[in-house]
């Protein structure tokens, strides 16, 4: 997903678990209703749902979570006593509402591919005589994380950990790291590119993808040579194609959402809470067998949200109210476009994005603000421009930054230090990859322009 921790049931109460998880299986089911029938009655409601889940998801979330969350409500509250209004509330709220439905969605979905998702994993990676073990944690985690999310981690670990030693399994946690952080720079399922979606109307989400697949992929091949000190398109192709089985439910699912978006002018988070408990329950269906088991492993993952959609939700209070300030637009309006070097800006603002994330700030915080603001005038920078660097931001912090979502669950499940996957050496890969991506986008942008 990105930053923070899922929270863990150990020494707190279960009756939180059991309200969190409820609430937010309500919030689906009317933000389902609202998204199609366009009835406000139901879009309140989801927000009551949402405010109750937020609750009792800061009473057991983590310090460092409760900090970052606190300071946005604190930000937010000085921007409407300011302002002298709540309206930023309501707007925060409802722009939240959707992700508080996105992210049980996105853990239906996942729970329903479960049991396929084994079976693919289980004949590819064993398929090969002499697999590259970094290589397939770093290409498997990115083709099944890309439709599973962090779930991948899970189901590839115990057939990765019988080619290594227990001295090489820092290593190979890594690798798996890197692998589902490329999966954030691209895939519909991520926060990531549904965060952007909302906050950039005028962006179409299949363009997004577009430009933020090819990024995804070259970032595999950086991650390749950081793993094995060399690059080879054939390995990488080689191995990508070993979870072909993940191609074509990744496909369908990407196109159904994709399509969803353009035929109902909705954003990608939206797109997504309704296209995936449809496919999900279509699953179920196909195999009635798994029913039970699919709805237990939902509701186990429902329950367990709570520290990434209480950031989501302090960063949309943050921009709503950042975003209504009128002194603030009236200076940036003020600027003059010319002063500002676009190529520097997208290069500076990448940097900072990935940079904050070392001390622990969420991206989604830093975009949250980045975005309103790079929208109030024509800086030079094109609006899919803006996005992807967002998004790309986004995915290198997600692979190098200790306070990540793709770190923290694969040193769990590999039990390994945290420290021991973010190293030196990873951070000055990051910043050089940054450099190399910010250029390309540069780029991209002088060619938008042009078109435009």
């Amino acid at each position: 997903m990105g930053h923070a921790t899922l929270s863990r049931a150990g020494g707190r109460p279960n009756k939180l678990f059991s309200l969190s998880g409820l609430a937010l299986l309500l919030l689906l089911i009317f933000e389902e209703m609202y998204l199609l029938s366009n009835k406000y009655i139901f879009s309140f409601t989801a927000v009551i749902f949402l405010c109750i889940f937020a609750v009792s998801a800061f009473a057991r979330s983590s310090f460092h979570v409760r900090v970052i969350f606190l300071i946005a409500l604190a930000v937010s509250a000085t921007c409407m006593v300011w302002l002298r209004s709540i309206e930023p509330l309501w707007i925060g709220l409802h722009r939240a509402e959707v992700f508080g439905a996105f992210i049980p969605a996105v853990i239906f979905l996942r729970a329903s591919f479960q049991d396929y998702s084994k079976l693919f994993a289980d004949v590819q990676v064993n398929g090969s005589a002499r697999p590259n073990p970094l290589l397939r944690a770093l290409t498997g985690n990115y083709a099944l994380g890309s439709l599973l999310n962090v779930g991948s981690l899970h189901l590839l670990s115990s057939n990765l950990t019988s080619f290594l030693a227990s001295k090489d399994l820092p290593k190979l946690a890594q690798a798996a790291a890197l692998g589902v952080a490329s999966a954030v720079m691209w895939s519909p399922f991520f926060v990531s590119i549904s965060f952007v979606s909302e906050m950039l109307t005028q962006v179409s989400l299949g363009l997004l993808i577009l430009v933020c697949l090819p990024i995804s992929i070259f970032s595999l091949l950086v991650f390749q040579y950081f793993l094995t000190s060399r690059v080879s398109f054939r390995d990488l192709f080689s191995s990508l194609y070993s979870f072909r089985g993940l191609a074509w439910p990744l496909l369908v699912v990407t196109v159904c959402v994709v399509g969803c978006s353009k035929l109902f002018g909705f954003n990608g988070a939206q797109s997504v809470v309704l296209v995936a408990p449809l496919l999900a329950v279509s699953l179920m269906l196909y195999r009635p067998v798994t029913i039970r088991h699919t709805v237990m492993n939902a509701a186990r993952g429902i329950s367990r949200i709570s520290e990434e959609l209480l950031i989501v939700i302090g960063a949309m209070l943050l921009s709503a109210s950042v975003g209504g300030l009128p002194y603030l637009r009236e200076l940036v309006v003020s600027v003059e476009p010319a002063l500002i070097n676009p190529e520097l800006f997208i290069l500076l603002s990448v940097l900072i994005l990935v940079g904050l994330g070392q001390i622990g700030v969420h991206p989604i915080i830093g975009a949250s603000i980045l975005v309103p603001l790079l929208s109030a005038q024509d800086f030079g920078i094109h609006p899919l421009i803006i996005g992807a660097m967002c998004v790309f931001a986004w995915g290198m912090s997600a692979a190098v930054s200790a306070w990540t979502l793709p770190i923290t669950v694969s040193a769990a499940v590999f039990q390994v230090p945290v420290a021991q996957i973010v190293s030196v050496r990873l951070l000055n890969m990051a910043i050089l990859h940054s450099i190399m991506i910010s250029l390309y986008l540069c780029l991209l942008n002088r060619i938008l322009l042009i078109g435009a």
